[in-house]
């Protein structure tokens, strides 16, 4: 499905189904946490994982993400509790991508913070 030059535009325009988000946040929670374990856990297959993440990271955070403001607080704010964990336990490319995507959610949605 991927090999077609105009998937990725169709998954990511499209990440809506019936209004609700192909992938869900608790999903997407866990396919961060599968991408980016601690080092010391790491496995083969995690490489299999890390080779779709940015589709899937880039699906999970269309722009015409499903709930609008509340969505995008709830991504938020996994994000944060994401960087902090990585802080915390030394799993620096965690906390990397997690304040990439807490970043995103501020510069896509700035309204829903003032």
């Amino acid at each position: 499905m991927l090999s077609r030059p105009r998937a990725r535009t169709i998954l990511v325009n499209g990440a809506l189904r019936e209004g609700e988000p192909l992938i869900p946040l608790p999903s997407f929670e866990i396919l961060v946490l599968l991408t980016f374990p601690s080092p010391s856990t790491r496995v083969k297959s995690t490489e299999r994982v890390e080779a779709i993440y940015p589709l899937l990271k880039d699906v999970a955070l269309s722009p015409d993400m499903s709930g609008g403001s509340n969505a995008m607080k709830q991504m938020f704010t996994f994000a944060l509790r994401s960087a902090r964990k990585g802080i915390v336990t030394g799993n620096l490319v965690l906390a990397e991508e997690a304040t990439s995507i807490a970043i995103w959610c501020v510069l896509q949605f700035i309204n829903t913070y003032k």
